[in-house]
Protein backbone atom coordinates (compact mmCIF):
# COMPACT_ATOMS: atom_id res chain seq x y z
CA UNK A 1 0.00 0.00 0.00
CA UNK A 2 3.10 2.17 -0.40
CA UNK A 3 1.88 5.62 -1.94
CA UNK A 4 -1.73 4.94 -1.26
CA UNK A 5 -3.94 7.58 0.18
CA UNK A 6 -3.88 7.10 4.27
CA UNK A 7 -8.23 6.13 4.79
CA UNK A 8 -10.35 8.02 6.37
CA UNK A 9 -9.23 11.25 5.64
CA UNK A 10 -10.30 13.41 3.11
CA UNK A 11 -7.88 15.69 1.33
CA UNK A 12 -10.29 18.28 2.31
CA UNK A 13 -12.87 19.01 4.77
CA UNK A 14 -14.02 22.72 5.28
CA UNK A 15 -17.21 24.62 6.68
CA UNK A 16 -18.66 28.14 5.97
CA UNK A 17 -21.31 30.03 8.29
CA UNK A 18 -23.04 32.91 7.56
CA UNK A 19 -25.88 34.33 9.95
CA UNK A 20 -27.76 37.77 9.73
CA UNK A 21 -29.39 39.01 12.77
CA UNK A 22 -32.18 42.40 12.78
CA UNK A 23 -34.34 43.85 14.64
CA UNK A 24 -37.77 42.27 14.45
CA UNK A 25 -40.08 44.07 16.89
CA UNK A 26 -39.86 45.38 20.52
CA UNK A 27 -37.09 43.33 21.95
CA UNK A 28 -37.60 40.88 19.72
CA UNK A 29 -34.71 40.03 16.81
CA UNK A 30 -35.15 37.75 14.50
CA UNK A 31 -32.21 35.94 12.21
CA UNK A 32 -30.68 33.61 9.24
CA UNK A 33 -27.84 31.07 9.38
CA UNK A 34 -27.07 28.80 6.24
CA UNK A 35 -24.41 26.22 7.40
CA UNK A 36 -21.95 24.53 4.14
CA UNK A 37 -20.00 21.47 4.93
CA UNK A 38 -17.77 19.65 2.18
CA UNK A 39 -16.02 16.84 2.75
CA UNK A 40 -13.85 15.96 -0.11
CA UNK A 41 -13.30 11.95 -1.83
CA UNK A 42 -11.94 9.52 0.80
CA UNK A 43 -10.77 6.41 1.15
CA UNK A 44 -12.06 3.46 3.21
CA UNK A 45 -9.44 0.83 3.27
CA UNK A 46 -5.83 0.72 2.94
CA UNK A 47 -5.99 -0.40 -0.48
CA UNK A 48 -7.81 2.60 -1.39
CA UNK A 49 -10.28 0.46 -3.76
CA UNK A 50 -13.06 0.87 -1.64
CA UNK A 51 -13.85 4.80 -1.03
CA UNK A 52 -16.49 7.38 -0.75
CA UNK A 53 -16.92 10.30 -3.01
CA UNK A 54 -17.27 14.23 -1.59
CA UNK A 55 -20.43 15.71 0.39
CA UNK A 56 -21.76 18.96 0.57
CA UNK A 57 -24.07 19.69 2.79
CA UNK A 58 -26.27 22.61 3.54
CA UNK A 59 -28.09 23.63 6.64
CA UNK A 60 -31.00 26.53 7.21
CA UNK A 61 -32.07 28.32 10.33
CA UNK A 62 -34.66 30.42 10.67
CA UNK A 63 -35.68 32.51 13.86
CA UNK A 64 -36.78 34.68 16.74
CA UNK A 65 -35.16 35.85 20.11
CA UNK A 66 -36.10 38.01 22.77
CA UNK A 67 -33.43 38.06 26.14
CA UNK A 68 -33.50 34.16 27.27
CA UNK A 69 -36.59 32.93 24.61
CA UNK A 70 -35.50 31.32 21.22
CA UNK A 71 -37.66 29.55 18.57
CA UNK A 72 -36.40 28.60 15.48
CA UNK A 73 -36.95 26.30 11.99
CA UNK A 74 -34.41 24.93 11.08
CA UNK A 75 -34.02 22.66 7.69
CA UNK A 76 -30.64 20.02 7.32
CA UNK A 77 -29.36 18.63 4.13
CA UNK A 78 -31.40 21.21 2.91
CA UNK A 79 -29.74 20.08 -1.20
CA UNK A 80 -31.05 16.17 -0.02
CA UNK A 81 -27.49 14.85 -0.75
CA UNK A 82 -27.62 11.30 -1.24
CA UNK A 83 -23.85 10.08 -0.76
CA UNK A 84 -22.73 7.76 2.06
CA UNK A 85 -22.55 9.57 5.35
CA UNK A 86 -19.39 7.17 6.35
CA UNK A 87 -18.03 4.05 5.32
CA UNK A 88 -15.14 1.92 7.32
CA UNK A 89 -13.57 -1.33 6.67
CA UNK A 90 -15.28 -3.94 9.11
CA UNK A 91 -13.49 -4.49 11.49
CA UNK A 92 -14.46 -5.12 15.22
CA UNK A 93 -13.72 -7.61 18.11
CA UNK A 94 -16.55 -9.97 17.87
CA UNK A 95 -16.16 -9.95 13.80
CA UNK A 96 -12.44 -11.22 14.16
CA UNK A 97 -13.36 -14.19 16.80
CA UNK A 98 -16.08 -14.96 14.67
CA UNK A 99 -15.15 -14.90 11.17
CA UNK A 100 -11.33 -13.85 11.01
CA UNK A 101 -11.50 -13.93 7.47
CA UNK A 102 -14.05 -12.34 6.35
CA UNK A 103 -13.83 -8.86 4.73
CA UNK A 104 -16.48 -6.27 4.60
CA UNK A 105 -17.06 -2.78 4.10
CA UNK A 106 -19.57 -0.94 6.69
CA UNK A 107 -21.37 2.22 4.94
CA UNK A 108 -23.63 4.75 6.57
CA UNK A 109 -26.68 5.74 5.24
CA UNK A 110 -27.13 9.47 4.26
CA UNK A 111 -28.68 11.99 6.52
CA UNK A 112 -32.37 12.36 4.71
CA UNK A 113 -33.85 15.91 4.46
CA UNK A 114 -35.02 17.07 8.33
CA UNK A 115 -37.47 19.95 8.56
CA UNK A 116 -37.74 20.43 12.37
CA UNK A 117 -39.03 23.48 15.20
CA UNK A 118 -37.10 23.94 18.35
CA UNK A 119 -37.30 26.40 21.32
CA UNK A 120 -35.03 27.02 24.53
CA UNK A 121 -35.27 29.90 27.11
CA UNK A 122 -32.39 30.19 29.08
CA UNK A 123 -32.01 31.15 32.67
Amino acid sequence: VTGNRFPGAPDWTWTVSGTYTDQLSGDWEWFSRVDYRHRGKYMIDPTNVAWIGGTDIVDMHLGVKNGPILIEGFVKNLTDNQNFANGTKGNDSLSSVLAPNRNEIRLWLPQKRTFGVRGSYSF
